[in-house]
């Protein structure tokens, strides 16, 4: 009887050196960095008011690798690849903003803000060859973002940003030249709104750029395929 009194006992232990154990290994630290697809000011409070797609994708690698995750938000509103404005300009900020963070993984969503005119083609080009070539000769694990487009559904007087989508070709052109893997959002959201039997769920109403929160949902959902799939993170056993 004093033996099988002790095995509560035992496993009551056994649970606590496990959860040691994985307390002892650190976090995984993963930084969304990009415009304001992706948040609005780095190291800006949010939560208390919604979640971001990065916020998504941190809590799903940590219910698939069983180890606790860091997010950081390095979505800054408004901003392109070169300075703009008031705008550093992602180029200025990489290396303090990541690189110097030593992330376990970097989602990058940048370059929309360039397009219809805004930076030059080239520049766009460089910058982003630039960033990410950085990232990898860092030795960090990045993979981008491809943007979803304009979504009117059919309704009359719909008005929304077309820009963002045109530099797509050049994300994925860049990323694949420097062997970094890309998601493409479109059919994502395509199949999304499919489902949903329109894009409404999914993105602002009056620009039908910004996200939803559904459009949250299918970004974490999507970029969290494209890393089961490269195998980056090992599953929970």
């Amino acid at each position: 009887m004093r033996h099988l009194l002790l095995i509560p006992l035992l496993l009551i232990i056994a649970a606590a050196q496990l959860r040691a154990a994985d307390d002892a290994q650190p976090p995984l630290h993963i930084i969304a960095f990009g415009d304001s697809i992706t948040g609005n000011r780095p190291g800006e409070a949010y939560h208390q008011h919604y979640m971001k797609w990065i916020d998504l994708l941190g809590l799903m690698l940590e219910a698939h690798s069983g180890r606790s995750v860091q997010v950081s938000n390095a979505g800054y509103a408004g901003d392109a690849t070169a300075k703009r404005g008031d705008r550093p300009g992602a180029i200025n900020r990489f290396q303090e903003e990541v690189i110097d963070r030593q992330p376990d993984l970097v989602v990058v969503l940048i370059g929309g803000n360039d397009a219809g005119g805004r930076v030059p083609t080239e520049e766009t080009a460089a910058n982003l060859r630039s960033m990410l070539g950085a990232m990898k000769e860092a030795e960090l694990q990045v993979i981008t973002l491809q943007y979803a487009g304009l979504f009117a559904d059919g309704e009359e007087g719909t008005t929304g940003w077309t820009h963002l989508v045109d530099n797509n070709e050049l994300i994925a052109e860049i990323s694949a030249e420097l062997e970094i893997p890309s998601v493409a959002l479109q059919p994502h959201f395509d199949a999304a709104a499919e489902h949903y039997g329109s894009h409404r769920p999914l993105v602002n109403h009056q620009d039908r750029v910004h996200l939803a929160p559904g459009g949250e949902i299918v970004t974490a959902r999507a970029t969290f395929q494209a890393l089961r799939e490269l195998g980056w993170f090992a599953a929970a056993e």
